[in-house]
């Protein structure tokens, strides 16, 4: 099994980021890099390391009918990026219906031109009503928690693991059932949320029995990996 771990949000530099993580996402809500700013990230970036492009919030809310000019800096920065993914967030104020249904249609198609794999993230009400149906009929992947939620069969799961308990930090019952969800797939791209997402990614590889992707070996951690797992001990997974 190949399983590309990453850290949301994270504040460092993408090589330092890159040494032990390999899945690193990029948010737009602030406006869309610059290309010498894409050039400068994709040529600092570590070989293994797969870019996963968010849309930005005002875009997946389908508050409003999308149109080309919407989709341009999301598609232009996926492309500078030869990212792997374009992950769609919408939110719990999606509400499912007709209208909702339409512009989402109408946002993925536009996203399709990038000719890059688009990873649907709903919340809310929109998550549970027929989700895995209208993924399947839109051509994307459904991306789920899958420490809480299984996950559509196929070679290829999207996922993020939300924290949980003090500290935001990811408990390792949580680390074992996303380990269980997973154990069937080919691939997988996971984004951790917790502060202790590196460590909580090796064990995630460990339970899979996963490739690393080319990254350094965990065995190479040191004390200049601290802010990515901050006073991180390995007691800090259990319950």
């Amino acid at each position: 099994m190949i399983l590309r771990g990453g850290q949301s949000p994270s504040k460092l530099s993408i090589a330092r980021y890159g040494k032990h993580l390999d899945l690193l996402e990029v948010r737009l809500d602030n406006g869309a890099p610059r290309r010498r700013t894409l050039e400068t990230m994709k040529s600092e970036a570590p070989p293994h390391l797969a870019f996963a492009v968010l849309v930005p919030k005002p875009l997946s809310s389908l508050e409003s009918d999308a149109t080309e000019a919407d989709v341009a800096p999301t598609l232009d920065t996926a492309r500078g990026l030869a990212a792997r993914w374009i992950v769609l967030k919408t939110p719990p104020t999606a509400r499912p219906g007709a209208r909702t249904r339409a512009r989402l249609t109408r946002l993925v198609e536009l996203l399709k031109a990038a000719e890059i794999a688009i990873a649907w993230e709903p919340a809310g009400l929109l998550a549970e009503a027929e989700a895995e149906e209208l993924a399947a009929s839109l051509g994307v992947t459904l991306a789920r928690d899958p420490a809480r939620d299984d996950l559509p069969p196929g070679p290829v799961a999207y996922g993020r693991i939300s924290s949980l308990g003090a500290g935001g930090r990811v408990r390792g019952s949580a680390i074992e059932r996303a380990a269980d969800r997973l154990a069937d797939f080919a691939e997988a791209y996971i984004v951790i949320e917790g502060d202790n997402a590196l460590r909580a990614a090796k064990e995630l590889r460990g339970l899979l029995g996963a490739s690393q992707n080319g990254a350094a070996d965990d065995e190479d951690l040191d004390e200049d990996d601290e802010e990515l797992d901050e006073d991180e001990e390995s007691d800090d997974l259990e319950d």
